[in-house]
């Protein structure tokens, strides 16, 4: 994912933004404006999250139809406690639609997103890494699956991705 890519993204959907699929705000006119700016921006700031996401998220089965028994926030919760690195829920619905996940709002009235996810990349019972430090998080996601650092593995990781347009 390069960074034009993520503009074409954001400039095709003018809600999209830092935290979800629209504006969460009981602000009006140019204070709104001005929040859903700054809110767009921040998610076009966020790139590196936007891979890491898709990354964690191409390892995740599709389905053909859109799973509605977990929504984008719920999600990004479990995949920062499986994999110890925190994304916001804009940054994690982008990544799943660079991971080729469809896309659809949760339900009406919602900023949360649904995917074509299956239910088994999720236990019946998240509960994850309840309490410990994103570091020990991190560390113990790294020792368990990659057994090399967090940075040498996200350096490994991105060079992965597509780069084209």
């Amino acid at each position: 994912m390069t960074q034009r890519q993520l503009d074409k993204i954001l400039d095709a959907d003018p809600f999209l933004n830092d935290g979800g699929l629209f504006l969460r705000t009981s602000e009006r006119g140019e204070e709104r404006k001005a929040i859903m700016a700054r809110y767009r921006q921040d998610l076009r700031d966020s790139l590196d999250s936007c891979k890491l996401a898709a990354l964690w998220l191409m390892t995740k089965t599709k389905t053909a139809t859109i799973n509605h028994g977990k929504n984008s926030y719920g999600m990004k919760h479990f995949m920062e406690h499986d994999a110890g690195f925190y994304v916001t829920n804009g940054a994690f619905i982008v990544g799943a639609m660079f991971a080729g996940f469809k896309i659809e709002a949760f339900r009406s009235g919602s900023a949360d997103a649904a995917f074509n996810i299956s239910q088994t990349a999720f236990p019946k019972s998240f509960t994850g890494h309840i309490g410990m430090k994103k570091a020990e998080i991190r560390k113990r996601f790294l020792e368990s699956r990659l057994g090399l650092g967090f940075d040498s593995f996200i350096h490994k990781q991105l060079k992965k991705l597509p780069s084209g347009d």
